[in-house]
């Protein structure tokens, strides 16, 4: 989680949650147990009223394999698309998620 001002001063929180699959245990193998694995990202933009102003969801591909990092950046950057903010707003959050 991290927060960003506006143009206009407003601060805009940041956070992210994961969405996790339940993925059996493999037949073929006898130690395999089942077990738990991140498959999406979801980013959430919200105010200081903790209203949502930006939402962002993206889901890895099941041959891909998941990556935290790479799966915050994507879901960020079409969360900043659906709120609609200015081109230096958005500056100022890239800056602040590449302090993360």
């Amino acid at each position: 989680m991290f927060r960003f001002e506006t143009e206009d001063g407003k601060e805009i929180k940041v956070f992210f949650r994961y969405e996790k699959e339940e993925v059996p245990a493999n037949p073929h193998k006898k130690k395999s147990r089942p077990h738990t694995r991140p498959v999406g990202t979801t980013c959430f933009l919200t105010d200081e009223n903790d209203n949502v102003v930006g939402l962002g969801a993206v889901r890895c591909h099941y041959k891909d394999h998941f990556r935290y990092r790479a799966g915050r950046k994507h879901a960020l950057r079409q969360a900043l698309k659906d709120a609609g903010f200015d081109v230096k707003t958005r500056s100022r959050a890239w800056a602040e998620f590449l302090q993360m």
